[in-house]
């Protein structure tokens, strides 16, 4: 019984892109994704964390861009990490001063000051990306709008 349910278990990760996508289209939201490179040989740890932060990007930008508004999302696969852009022509909200910067090597004093400047969703991006030892920045754009540019280092880049 246990193992007729795991094998019904989908897993979630970047196949499903173009699922995110239209479901974003279906509600308001142009996507634009540009990918540079291949996500093959990403650990499943890495393939769903990268799809994780492109999915709570596309969510930040339907609840605080709106319908009608444009994300940009850029993957850049190399053979030491992904690196996800998402950037949206929005507006980024009130309160936002500036790029908050986390890195899964910072110490907590660190963590503290940038908290008060990220919602639920960025927390969980920011834990995400800590667990692979990562770095993840968001803030507004100079121009308006809001960017998440996240970077997950691939284990097997660190075993080589």
């Amino acid at each position: 019984m246990g193992t007729g349910v795991d094998l019904a278990r989908r897993r979630v990760g970047l196949a499903e892109l173009d699922t995110l996508v239209e479901r974003a289209a279906s509600a308001g939201l142009r996507v634009a994704v540009e990918r540079e490179g291949g996500p093959e040989g990403l650990s499943g740890a890495e393939e769903l964390t990268a799809y994780r932060i492109v999915q709570e990007s596309v969510t930040n930008a339907l609840r605080h861009a709106g319908p009608g508004a444009v994300l940009t999302v850029r993957l850049r696969y190399s053979p030491t990490d992904v690196r996800i852009e998402a950037v949206d022509d929005g507006g980024a909200g009130a309160g936002h001063t500036g790029p908050v910067r986390h890195s899964g090597q910072a110490g907590r004093a660190g963590w503290a000051v940038a908290e008060s400047h990220v919602g639920h969703g960025l927390i969980g991006m920011r834990e995400r990306i800590a667990v692979h030892g990562g770095v993840l920045t968001v803030g507004p754009c100079a121009g308006g709008g809001w960017r998440v540019d996240a970077t997950i280092p691939l284990a097997r880049a660190a075993a080589a």
